[in-house]
């Protein structure tokens, strides 16, 4: 069993989207970063399939309008405010399916802990829809925390 000295979370993933869910998951993060005066990340995840139909998306011929990352920004601006002087703080907004985003970017960023809100739909329905909270759970090696 390791020693609670080797559990270092220190650099912390927190996936936003403005949700209640997220809102919990952000506060948790925020507690657990001031205890170990850890760094935050929040990522925020532009799914163009909730911006863009399919028949937009291929006439635009990939191009992604950029207002989509300044409005991912500006949602992030109310959860930077909160975060205290003692806790590092660093944001993403990446484009795609956010899943695998938040995944991916967890894996290759060497974040040692991913804190995410969950929906709460149920293990049957999350399976049906393919939850995010259930896509990162099974398929990313970082430890991650869900609050329901």
């Amino acid at each position: 069993m390791a020693a609670v000295e080797d559990i270092r979370y220190r650099k912390i993933l927190v996936p936003v989207d403005g949700s209640e869910e997220a809102d919990r998951a952000f506060h948790h993060a925020v507690y657990l970063a001031s205890l170990v005066r850890g760094e935050l990340t929040l990522l925020h995840v532009v799914d163009l399939n909730r911006k863009m139909s399919m028949l937009e998306r291929s006439m635009a011929g990939g191009y992604v309008p950029q207002e989509f990352k300044e409005q991912g920004y500006k949602l992030l601006q109310p959860y930077m405010k909160q975060i205290p002087e003692e806790v590092g703080l660093d944001t993403m907004v990446q484009i795609g399916s956010p899943a695998e985003i938040i995944a991916d970017v967890a894996e290759n960023g060497g974040f040692s802990l991913i804190i995410m809100g969950s929906r709460g739909l149920g293990s049957l329905q999350d399976i049906i829809l393919g939850g995010v909270s259930h896509y990162v759970l099974h398929h990313c090696g970082v430890p991650t925390l869900v609050v329901r």
